[in-house]
């Protein structure tokens, strides 16, 4: 059992290796990434214009390939109406949360396990 807990937290150690994170969604936070780190500033505004048009399972495959981030990208879709998301991704060593709106979401239809 240790040795199952040790190898968990071994993978997920990539994780917890960036430096800071930051809400996109509070107050100013966009504009101060724009002065900070201009690199990051264009990264973010093409995510948050493609995030909405993609597929939830193409979203984080999409960051995935196009940014080659440090840490995977999770999302976690909410069930409200319009469906929302919350994506975190990460540019270099800094982690990014924020809430976007997913228009390509269609509903399925599971088998109850």
């Amino acid at each position: 059992m240790r040795t199952i807990l040790g190898l968990l937290m071994l993978a997920a150690a990539p994780a917890f290796a960036l430096s800071q994170r930051i809400d996109l969604d509070q107050p100013g936070v966009i504009e101060r990434v724009k002065q900070d780190n201009p690199a990051h500033y264009r990264a973010i505004q093409h995510i948050l214009k493609e995030a909405p048009l993609l597929q939830p399972r193409a979203l984080t495959g999409w960051i995935r390939t196009s940014y080659d981030p440090k840490a995977p990208p999770v999302l976690l879709v909410k069930t409200s109406h319009p469906p929302r998301a919350k994506l975190e991704f990460a540019l270099d060593d800094t982690r990014y949360v924020t809430f976007v709106t997913l228009h390509k979401v269609e509903p399925a239809v599971m088998p109850a396990r």
